[in-house]
């Protein structure tokens, strides 16, 4: 298999040669690559063509808020990203215009992470899964869709309308 990018160059995710933790892509081609790891940020990179190996960094990601960030996706229009702070930072990019559209909480270090252009789920380091439910297509923002959060015991779980 070729690499993509020629003469053995590769993107640098931190100044310092901090560790990549987690990297997601677009399906997409050519794909946005995000990455995380041992620092305090969100490294993102957008094609330039859809031809050649070029990626621009996106300058609005290249230190945000948060602790260390433990988890990454990008599912269609959205860049989605969750930190371990003790309120659970998670943070949701547009990929096209890179503007920060909201900021959630899961109220405990998030441990995993997982999305879709509808739904996005966080699992924390209190035992429990907190859902979140976007709205409509015109309205992109994110709320709440379980009362109470999923829990790794046997309670019953209600849809919040």
């Amino acid at each position: 298999m070729e690499t993509f990018f020629p003469d053995e160059s590769y993107l640098r995710y931190w100044l310092c040669n901090a560790s990549v933790s987690h990297i997601a892509c677009s399906v997409s081609w050519p794909p946005i690559i995000a990455a995380i790891g041992y620092a305090p940020c969100v490294r993102a990179w957008a094609p330039t063509s859809r031809d050649e190996p070029e990626f621009k960094p996106v300058l609005q990601l290249l230190e945000v808020d948060g602790e260390r960030f433990v988890a990454v996706t990008v599912k269609g229009d959205l860049l989605v990203a969750a930190d371990a702070s003790t309120s659970g930072r998670i943070s949701i990019w547009d990929t096209a215009t890179w503007t920060r559209q909201q900021t959630l909480t899961a109220e405990a270090p998030v441990t995993s992470l997982d999305a879709s252009r509808t739904y996005i789920a966080a699992g924390t380091a209190a035992g429990y899964v907190r859902v979140w439910k976007r709205q409509s297509a015109n309205d992109p923002t994110f709320t709440q869709f379980f009362a109470p959060d999923l829990q790794l015991d046997c309670l019953p779980v209600y849809c919040v309308k």
